[in-house]
């Protein structure tokens, strides 16, 4: 039996998973504020804010646990969330969830890789490249709440 924990004091989410050919996991969900455990995740609202970012890991098997090897988190104001993980037979990581307002998929503080929301919360889909920038995004939603899910 294997297992591990990500989590902080707010409200954090494991929404999905998604095992590789090579055996590696992917794991995706939201986090709010600070967590610890399977990594160091600080939403870039800061802590203690009440919105919440999407987190994606990358986990590969170490004995009696999980160790993480990629770690990335997307977000920006408002609630950002990812629902959904696939591997597709190329091996491309391809997420989904939800944001409000903007979300931001590029880490860089230089540049930007945004959506802005149409209206309140909108679905996003985006086939992540880890080594560079996402490859492709899309939107969806207008004034309505829209969650993405496979």
């Amino acid at each position: 039996m294997r297992a591990a924990r990500l989590g902080g004091t707010a409200d954090d989410h494991g929404n999905d998973v998604a095992v590789a050919a090579s055996g590696q996991l992917w794991f995706v969900g939201d986090f709010a504020g600070t967590t610890t455990g399977l990594a160091s995740l600080t939403a870039p609202s800061g802590p203690g804010q009440s919105s919440s970012d999407a987190f994606l890991l990358k986990l590969t098997n170490d004995n009696n646990s999980y160790m993480s090897q990629i770690v990335r988190s997307f977000g920006d104001e408002g609630n950002d969330t990812a629902t959904s993980v696939v591997i597709d037979p190329g091996g491309n990581v391809i997420a989904g969830g939800s944001f409000e307002l903007s979300v931001d998929f590029d880490n860089n503080p230089d540049t930007a890789f945004n959506l802005h929301s149409g209206g309140a919360q909108d679905a996003y889909v985006v086939n992540l490249r880890l080594s560079t920038d996402p490859e492709y995004r899309k939107t969806t939603g207008a004034n309505d709440d829209f969650n993405l899910m496979y």
